[in-house]
């Protein structure tokens, strides 16, 4: 075997081959999908702040009201349970 000898065809900048494969390459990492924009969706998105705030309050008061629920009826099974434990009926 020679040493500093080239093995196959010459790759360089005037060569074709290698541009066209670079290319090819590029455009199928670049290929992607296509982002439409829709004048209606974005209408309701602006417009929608108003409405989305609205809807957390209303979801917050609701965990608020469970919360104060449950905590109701845990202070109702300790009274119970107290009161079982001082007239002697525990389990």
């Amino acid at each position: 075997m020679v040493f500093g000898t080239l093995v196959g065809r010459p790759r360089g900048p005037d060569d074709d081959l290698a541009t066209t494969r670079y290319v090819a390459k590029h455009k199928r990492k670049t290929k992607g999908e296509e982002i439409v924009f829709d004048p209606a969706a974005h209408r309701d998105f602006i417009t929608g702040f108003r409405k989305r705030k609205q809807q957390r309050r209303k979801d917050a008061l609701a965990q608020i009201k469970e919360k104060e629920r449950a905590a109701r009826l845990q202070e109702r099974a300790e009274k119970r349970q107290a009161l079982k434990a001082e007239l002697g009926f525990g389990d």
